[in-house]
């Protein structure tokens, strides 16, 4: 085995046994040949299924009841045997059996690797502007990462070496519920050790939120630790999303009050975005979003506006089931 280095798969759940057992032979069907799965349940309310006998497969309750999903990642840190850590979570379907092979392929010369992490496919408008967003915070982190300026990562699809943590446990820390994954990052990445994977074969998919209430609560926790990025991390962000708001305050303010024929750019804008971003969309399997990239780019817009303000003051919740 020792040209395949012992991969942890680390899966933190709590009261979420239904998708543990739907989704863990995916992860135990792996053509990986060296690997183990690592679950730990976070105070979990008594579930009855009896897990799998499996030499690969260990589990362990969390010993510190403590608010957040943290405790049991720094938990789960500590039980891993692995040189590399593979994060992942309890509602997570690798899309292939690859998934470990390809994330291993791409840290041989890293310490880090930031995978995709996309929503599997609705035909609901909400679900479009959920793959969306999510597509976009994707090609976000990942092209800055492919820059030098790697500031956050997913934990439904995130590796890293376990030795950048094992001295590191107290970022953990923190009280907020979720955001372990950016907090990681912000801490043991730099513009040397940083990779990203984008093979379909290493996408881990999800079931989005079915409504605008679980949807906003769950970006509540992932917002929650916005205000810990780095100051250079914090305005180029703010650049992307602002450019996007000036945009189209000034498209509509124009139109309205001067001349409608103003809207021309608004086409303008959007023949730009599909002749450029096309072989983007392609390459993370989102294309078909394409169709509604007028509609999406709206949404996004008020997303913007309206929505990200409203969670930055609204107070965010402990728990993260």
């Amino acid at each position: 085995m020792d040209n395949f280095p012992k991969v942890s798969i680390i899966v933190c759940f709590k009261n979420d046994i239904s998708n543990i057992r739907n989704h863990l032979h995916h992860w135990l069907e792996q053509d990986y040949p060296n690997y183990e799965i690592v679950l730990m349940d976070d105070f979990s309310d008594p579930w009855n299924y009896d897990l799998p006998k499996d030499e690969k497969l260990k589990y362990f309750k969390v010993e510190i009841d403590r608010p957040g999903k943290k405790q049991a990642l720094k938990e789960g840190i500590r039980k891993s045997s692995g040189e590399i850590l593979l994060l992942t979570d309890a509602d997570c379907v690798p899309n292939t059996k690859g998934w470990v092979s390809s994330m291993m392929r791409e840290i041989q010369d890293q310490e880090i690797v930031l995978g995709y992490g996309p929503f599997f496919k609705k035909s609901s408008l909400l679900n479009r502007f959920q793959r969306y967003e999510t597509f976009l915070t994707a090609t976000q982190y990942m092209s800055y990462a492919l820059r030098r300026i790697p500031y956050m990562g997913v934990g439904r699809n995130l590796a890293y070496r376990h030795h950048l943590v094992s001295n590191n446990a107290d970022i953990l820390n923190e009280s907020m519920a979720s955001g372990d994954d950016d907090l990681l990052i912000q801490k043991i990445a730099n513009s040397r050790n940083t990779g990203i994977n984008i093979n379909p074969e290493s996408f881990v998919y999800s079931v989005a939120p079915e409504t605008f209430k679980s949807y906003f609560r769950q970006k509540m926790r992932h917002h929650s630790t916005s205000t810990s990025y780095k100051t250079g991390h914090k305005i180029l962000l703010s650049l992307y999303s602002g450019s996007q708001i000036m945009f189209w305050l000034g498209v509509l303010t124009a139109s309205f009050i001067a001349n409608y024929k103003f809207l021309v750019f608004l086409p303008i804008k959007w023949l730009c975005q599909y002749v450029f971003t096309f072989r983007i969309y392609k390459k993370f399997m989102e294309s078909d979003l394409l169709v509604w990239l007028p509609f999406l780019d709206f949404f996004m817009f008020l997303y913007y506006v309206i929505f990200a303000p409203l969670l930055l003051i609204t107070k965010s919740r402990t728990d993260w089931k």
